[in-house]
């Protein structure tokens, strides 16, 4: 007799492997869930720096440097925060969609014990209020250097140089899960006029 189909072994043996395969992968990620403890957090916080640095350096290539006017350009201040070494810049930017000129200034400060980096914005021809954000907090460092004739150096002045400089290189450090986490990034500003 030529029978179709499966016997009822034969699907009990295969309700058996599928719940041993299920129940393997379900304990491989309930036990990954527990090894990688706030992961969604220090993703989250990754993510968030990854944007301050895009938003940075989009404002650094679109700064410019108008001869007649000394206030305009790049200024880079070393500092120091809590023992750390740290940057504060300073530039004229075509700011946001609109590219509306602002002055946009950028330092390492401290807020409820934390380590947070302050962005002030102001009108570029100063008619409004300055007013100021924290734009990334939880940061264990913050350090900008410029490229000047191939040389690397922690401070910059537009107005004495003339110009802008070759190449800002952006060093933001974050502690993730009691391990530091370095995120670098190098920009050319693009308009210079």
């Amino acid at each position: 007799m030529n029978q179709r189909g499966f016997t009822l072994l034969e699907i009990l043996i295969a309700t058996v492997l599928v719940v041993i395969v299920i129940g393997a992968v379900y304990g491989s990620l309930s036990m990954a869930e527990r090894v990688i403890p706030g992961r969604g957090e220090s993703l989250e916080r990754l993510t968030e720096a990854r944007r301050f640095l895009d938003v940075l350096s989009y404002e650094i290539e679109s700064s410019f440097m108008l001869k007649k006017d000394d206030s305009t350009g790049i200024y880079l201040i070393p500092a120091d925060v809590e023992g750390k070494t740290a940057s504060e810049i300073e530039l004229t930017t075509l700011w946001g969609a609109e590219n509306i000129p602002r002055r946009v200034r950028y330092k390492l400060t401290k807020t409820d014990g934390l380590l947070a980096i302050e962005k002030t914005i102001t009108d570029y021809g100063g008619k409004d209020r300055p007013y100021s954000l924290m734009a990334l907090e939880g940061v264990s460092g913050f350090r900008i250097t410029v490229m000047n004739k191939g040389t690397e150096a922690p401070s910059w002045d537009s107005t004495k140089e003339g110009r802008l400089p070759e190449l800002v290189q952006i060093e933001l450090t974050l502690n993730l899960n009691e391990r530091d986490i370095y995120l670098k990034r190098k920009v050319i500003p693009r308009i210079g006029l």
